[in-house]
């Protein structure tokens, strides 16, 4: 899962769309916390995911102008 999450991550930015995507960025976004969120992930695990929803949402940030 974690794997398919770094995949998932890395390629967001090749999902948007004409309108800059920011729906799909959004919703990349929201998965990751939900993930994130999970009781049954060990704890460096759950950092880890965190950390990389923080970095989504840093890009969102840089490429839309505001928080998602």
């Amino acid at each position: 899962m974690l794997s398919a999450l770094i995949y998932f991550g890395g390629s967001v930015p090749n999902l948007s769309s004409t309108d800059g995507g920011s729906e799909v960025d959004r919703r990349a976004i929201q998965l990751c916390w939900q993930d994130q969120a999970r009781k049954s992930l060990e704890p460096s695990a759950a950092r880890f995911v965190a950390a990389t929803c923080e970095k989504l949402e840093t890009e969102y940030m840089q490429k839309h102008g505001r928080r998602p």
